[in-house]
């Protein structure tokens, strides 16, 4: 009898030992399973804030930009007088009431043109920024972005545009949905 009863125990403990086991390996894996996928959603969130900060920088440094698209815009305004001044003067010579087919000194197209791509480039560039900013931020961001894109004329617009801008971008920092 005493055989048996060491038989019952023997198995007894390689049952317990096995479940044990069985039991420690299932804890371990769920709760590796719950730190991985914390790690990750933490991984996740601060490659997110690294591109909301540095989206911030870029808008704030098109925002900051505004003077030299008015320059671009004055000149471009310049050069559109100076064109109607030159075919006025054409028009004049060819119905012989101006002697000298050269009244008007002649802009050099590469200048122009250069300014032109200036312009196209920081429109570009807003346009961008404002894209980003309804991808990586909330709420609040979109509607603030969705406001200034609507004023047309970015470098002429209203300084709370941009002021609302940021600080809904500042606001959004660590918002996660």
């Amino acid at each position: 009898m005493e055989g048996r009863l060491n038989i019952w125990v023997s198995i007894g403990t390689a049952l317990l030992a096995f479940i044990g086991a069985l039991l420690g390996t299932a804890l371990s894996g769920y709760f590796q399973e719950d730190l991985w996928e914390k790690q990750a959603s933490y991984e996740e969130k601060r490659l997110i804030l690294g591109e909301r900060i540095e989206l911030i920088d870029r808008v704030s440094k098109i925002i900051n930009k505004a003077p030299i698209m008015r320059s671009i815009q004055s000149y471009g305004e310049l050069q559109a007088e100076i064109a109607q001044l030159n075919l006025d003067c054409e028009r004049a010579f060819q119905n012989g009431t101006v002697d000298d087919p050269n009244c008007m000194p002649q802009e050099r197209l590469i200048e122009n043109v250069k300014y032109m791509n200036g312009r196209a480039e920081l429109n570009a560039e807003f346009a961008a920024a404002l894209q980003l900013a309804t991808v990586y931020f909330g709420p609040q961001t979109i509607k603030a972005a969705e406001e200034y894109a609507g004023v047309g004329a970015w470098w002429e617009a209203e300084h709370r545009y941009a002021r609302n801008l940021l600080q809904a971008m500042q606001d959004e920092l660590q918002h996660f949905e």
